[in-house]
This record gives C-alpha cells, structure tokens and sequence, in this order.
C-alpha cells in the first residue's frame, strides 16, 4: 500500500470515529486496531524513506569528495601545505 493511500484511509477512519459516536463496540475495536496497524505501516514507510534519503546524501557527499581528491587546485594546496610543515 502506498503512502497516500494509507494516509487516506488512516484520515477516513480516524473522520469516523471522531463524527459516529455510536459506532457499536466490535466495529469500534475493529477500527482502531486497523487504524494501529496503518499508523506501525506509515511508521515503516517514513523509515524506510529516511535511510534511501539518507543512503543518497551519503553517495552525494562520497562523490564531492573523490571529485575533490580529483580536483588538481586542491590536490597542489594540499600538496603545498605539506610542504611548508
């Protein structure tokens, strides 16, 4: 299930409970054990989004700093102030 259709329901779920105050017991426990399990299922998504987010800024930052390894104004300063030491 994608995001957003979990969210819709979630939203559509959390509506009834909030505007039918006389929703019979089991349909009521049946509604907010399913609205949990959406709630532990978008906890999941978020997660996973997280690291492949945090996956690519890592990859990102790894390729600025071979690029400047590469970099030959850098590689000579860095060169240079070994030098001077």
């Amino acid at each position: 299930m994608t995001y957003a259709a979990l969210t819709a329901e979630l939203d559509a779920l959390l509506h009834e409970l909030e505007f039918t105050p006389d929703l019979p017991l089991d349909e009521l426990t049946q509604k907010v054990q399913r609205a949990y399990a959406l709630i532990g299922e978008g906890r999941a998504h978020l997660r996973a989004a997280e690291e492949a987010v945090t996956r690519v800024i890592d990859a990102f930052g790894e390729e600025e700093e071979d690029e400047e390894d590469d970099d030959p104004i850098t590689t000579t300063a860095a060169l240079d102030e070994q030098d001077d030491e």
